[in-house]
């Protein structure tokens, strides 16, 4: 039985300003399509067919924006928990 390893997901888009102009274009899409529900919906307009289908895309390509994000991020650190120094005159810290 052979073990694989999994393919390093990090190389899917190496370079950082494509990586910042892929969640920038997403970013203001979001924010243009969000707001034209919103425009619709303070007018009591029905929403047109055209923004309830961007707004599903969006939606959808949100998976792979996430995913990018995700392997291009560092793996988390455990925390380092630091005893605070004791008070001036040596009385004991309150719960102690």
């Amino acid at each position: 039985m052979s073990t694989t390893t999994p393919p390093n997901l990090g190389i899917v888009i190496t370079n950082p300003t494509a990586r910042k102009r892929i969640y920038g274009t997403y970013i203001i899409l979001l924010i243009v399509a969000g707001a034209a529900q919103v425009a619709y919906a303070a007018i009591q307009l029905g929403q047109p067919a055209w923004l309830i289908a961007t707004l599903a895309v969006l939606a959808y390509l949100g998976i792979p924006v996430g995913g990018l994000a995700l392997v291009n991020s560092p793996a988390p650190t455990a925390p380092v928990y630091v005893d605070p120094p004791a008070p001036a005159g040596g009385a004991p810290l309150i719960g102690k």
